[in-house]
Parts: structure tokens; C-alpha cells; sequence
């Protein structure tokens, strides 16, 4: 990050040790509070698919953290058209959806 500020897998692999130690405010700042591609990198015409899914990936799981389920939802759903079978969309869509299910299952239980 320090040597190539500006290059995408740098910043989502930051991204990502945020994620990890529960640190999701982080994010915005490393993204500078764009959470679209063309805003990111305006000069750019094309994106590579990885690049795509990986900053999806992280945009989803960041709104998730963050409560905000319209907007996670709104990246896991273009990472679906693009790729729905590829590791990291499944990984976005269980933690999207995982924790609906085990509310609806806690319920369940409950009674």
C-alpha cells in the first residue's frame, strides 16, 4: 500500500485484515468513502472480473457489518450476474444470508 497507493488488490487486501479484527470503519477511509469502481479509478474504462468480485466482496461484507442490508445486498447481487458460482460470491451470499437464517432458527427454538 505504501509503495502503490492507488493499486485495487493492495486496498481490498487492507480492506480485508479490517474485516478480520472487526474493524469495518476502517474501510471507508481506505477506499476514500467510494464504494463504486468508475468513482475509484475514474481514468479506468475496464475492470478485470477478480478485481471486480474482490471489491465487491468487500463492499457487501463491509455494509453488512456496518447494518446497512440494502447496500451489501446491492453488490452481492452484481457479483451474482457476474459470477454466481465463484468461491468469493457463495462466501458473500453465507455471510449475507447465514445470519437471517440462524435469527429464523434461534426463533424457531425459542417456542
Amino acid at each position: 500500500m505504501q509503495r502503490f497507493p492507488d493499486y485495487l488488490f493492495g486496498r481490498t487486501s487492507w480492506a480485508e485484515e479490517c474485516l478480520k479484527r472487526g474493524e469495518p470503519e476502517k474501510i471507508a477511509e481506505i477506499f476514500g468513502g467510494k464504494f463504486d469502481l468508475k468513482l475509484l479509478y475514474p481514468k479506468r474504462v475496464r475492470f478485470h472480473l477478480s478485481e471486480v468480485l474482490s471489491f465487491h466482496s468487500i463492499v457487501a461484507r463491509y455494509f453488512h457489518a456496518l447494518g446497512n442490508r440494502v447496500q451489501a445486498q446491492r453488490s452481492y447481487e452484481l457479483m451474482c450476474q457476474l459470477n454466481p458460482e465463484h468461491p468469493t460470491t457463495r462466501l458473500v451470499g453465507r455471510t449475507l444470508h447465514s445470519s437471517r437464517f440462524g435469527a429464523w432458527l434461534r426463533d424457531k427454538l425459542r417456542r
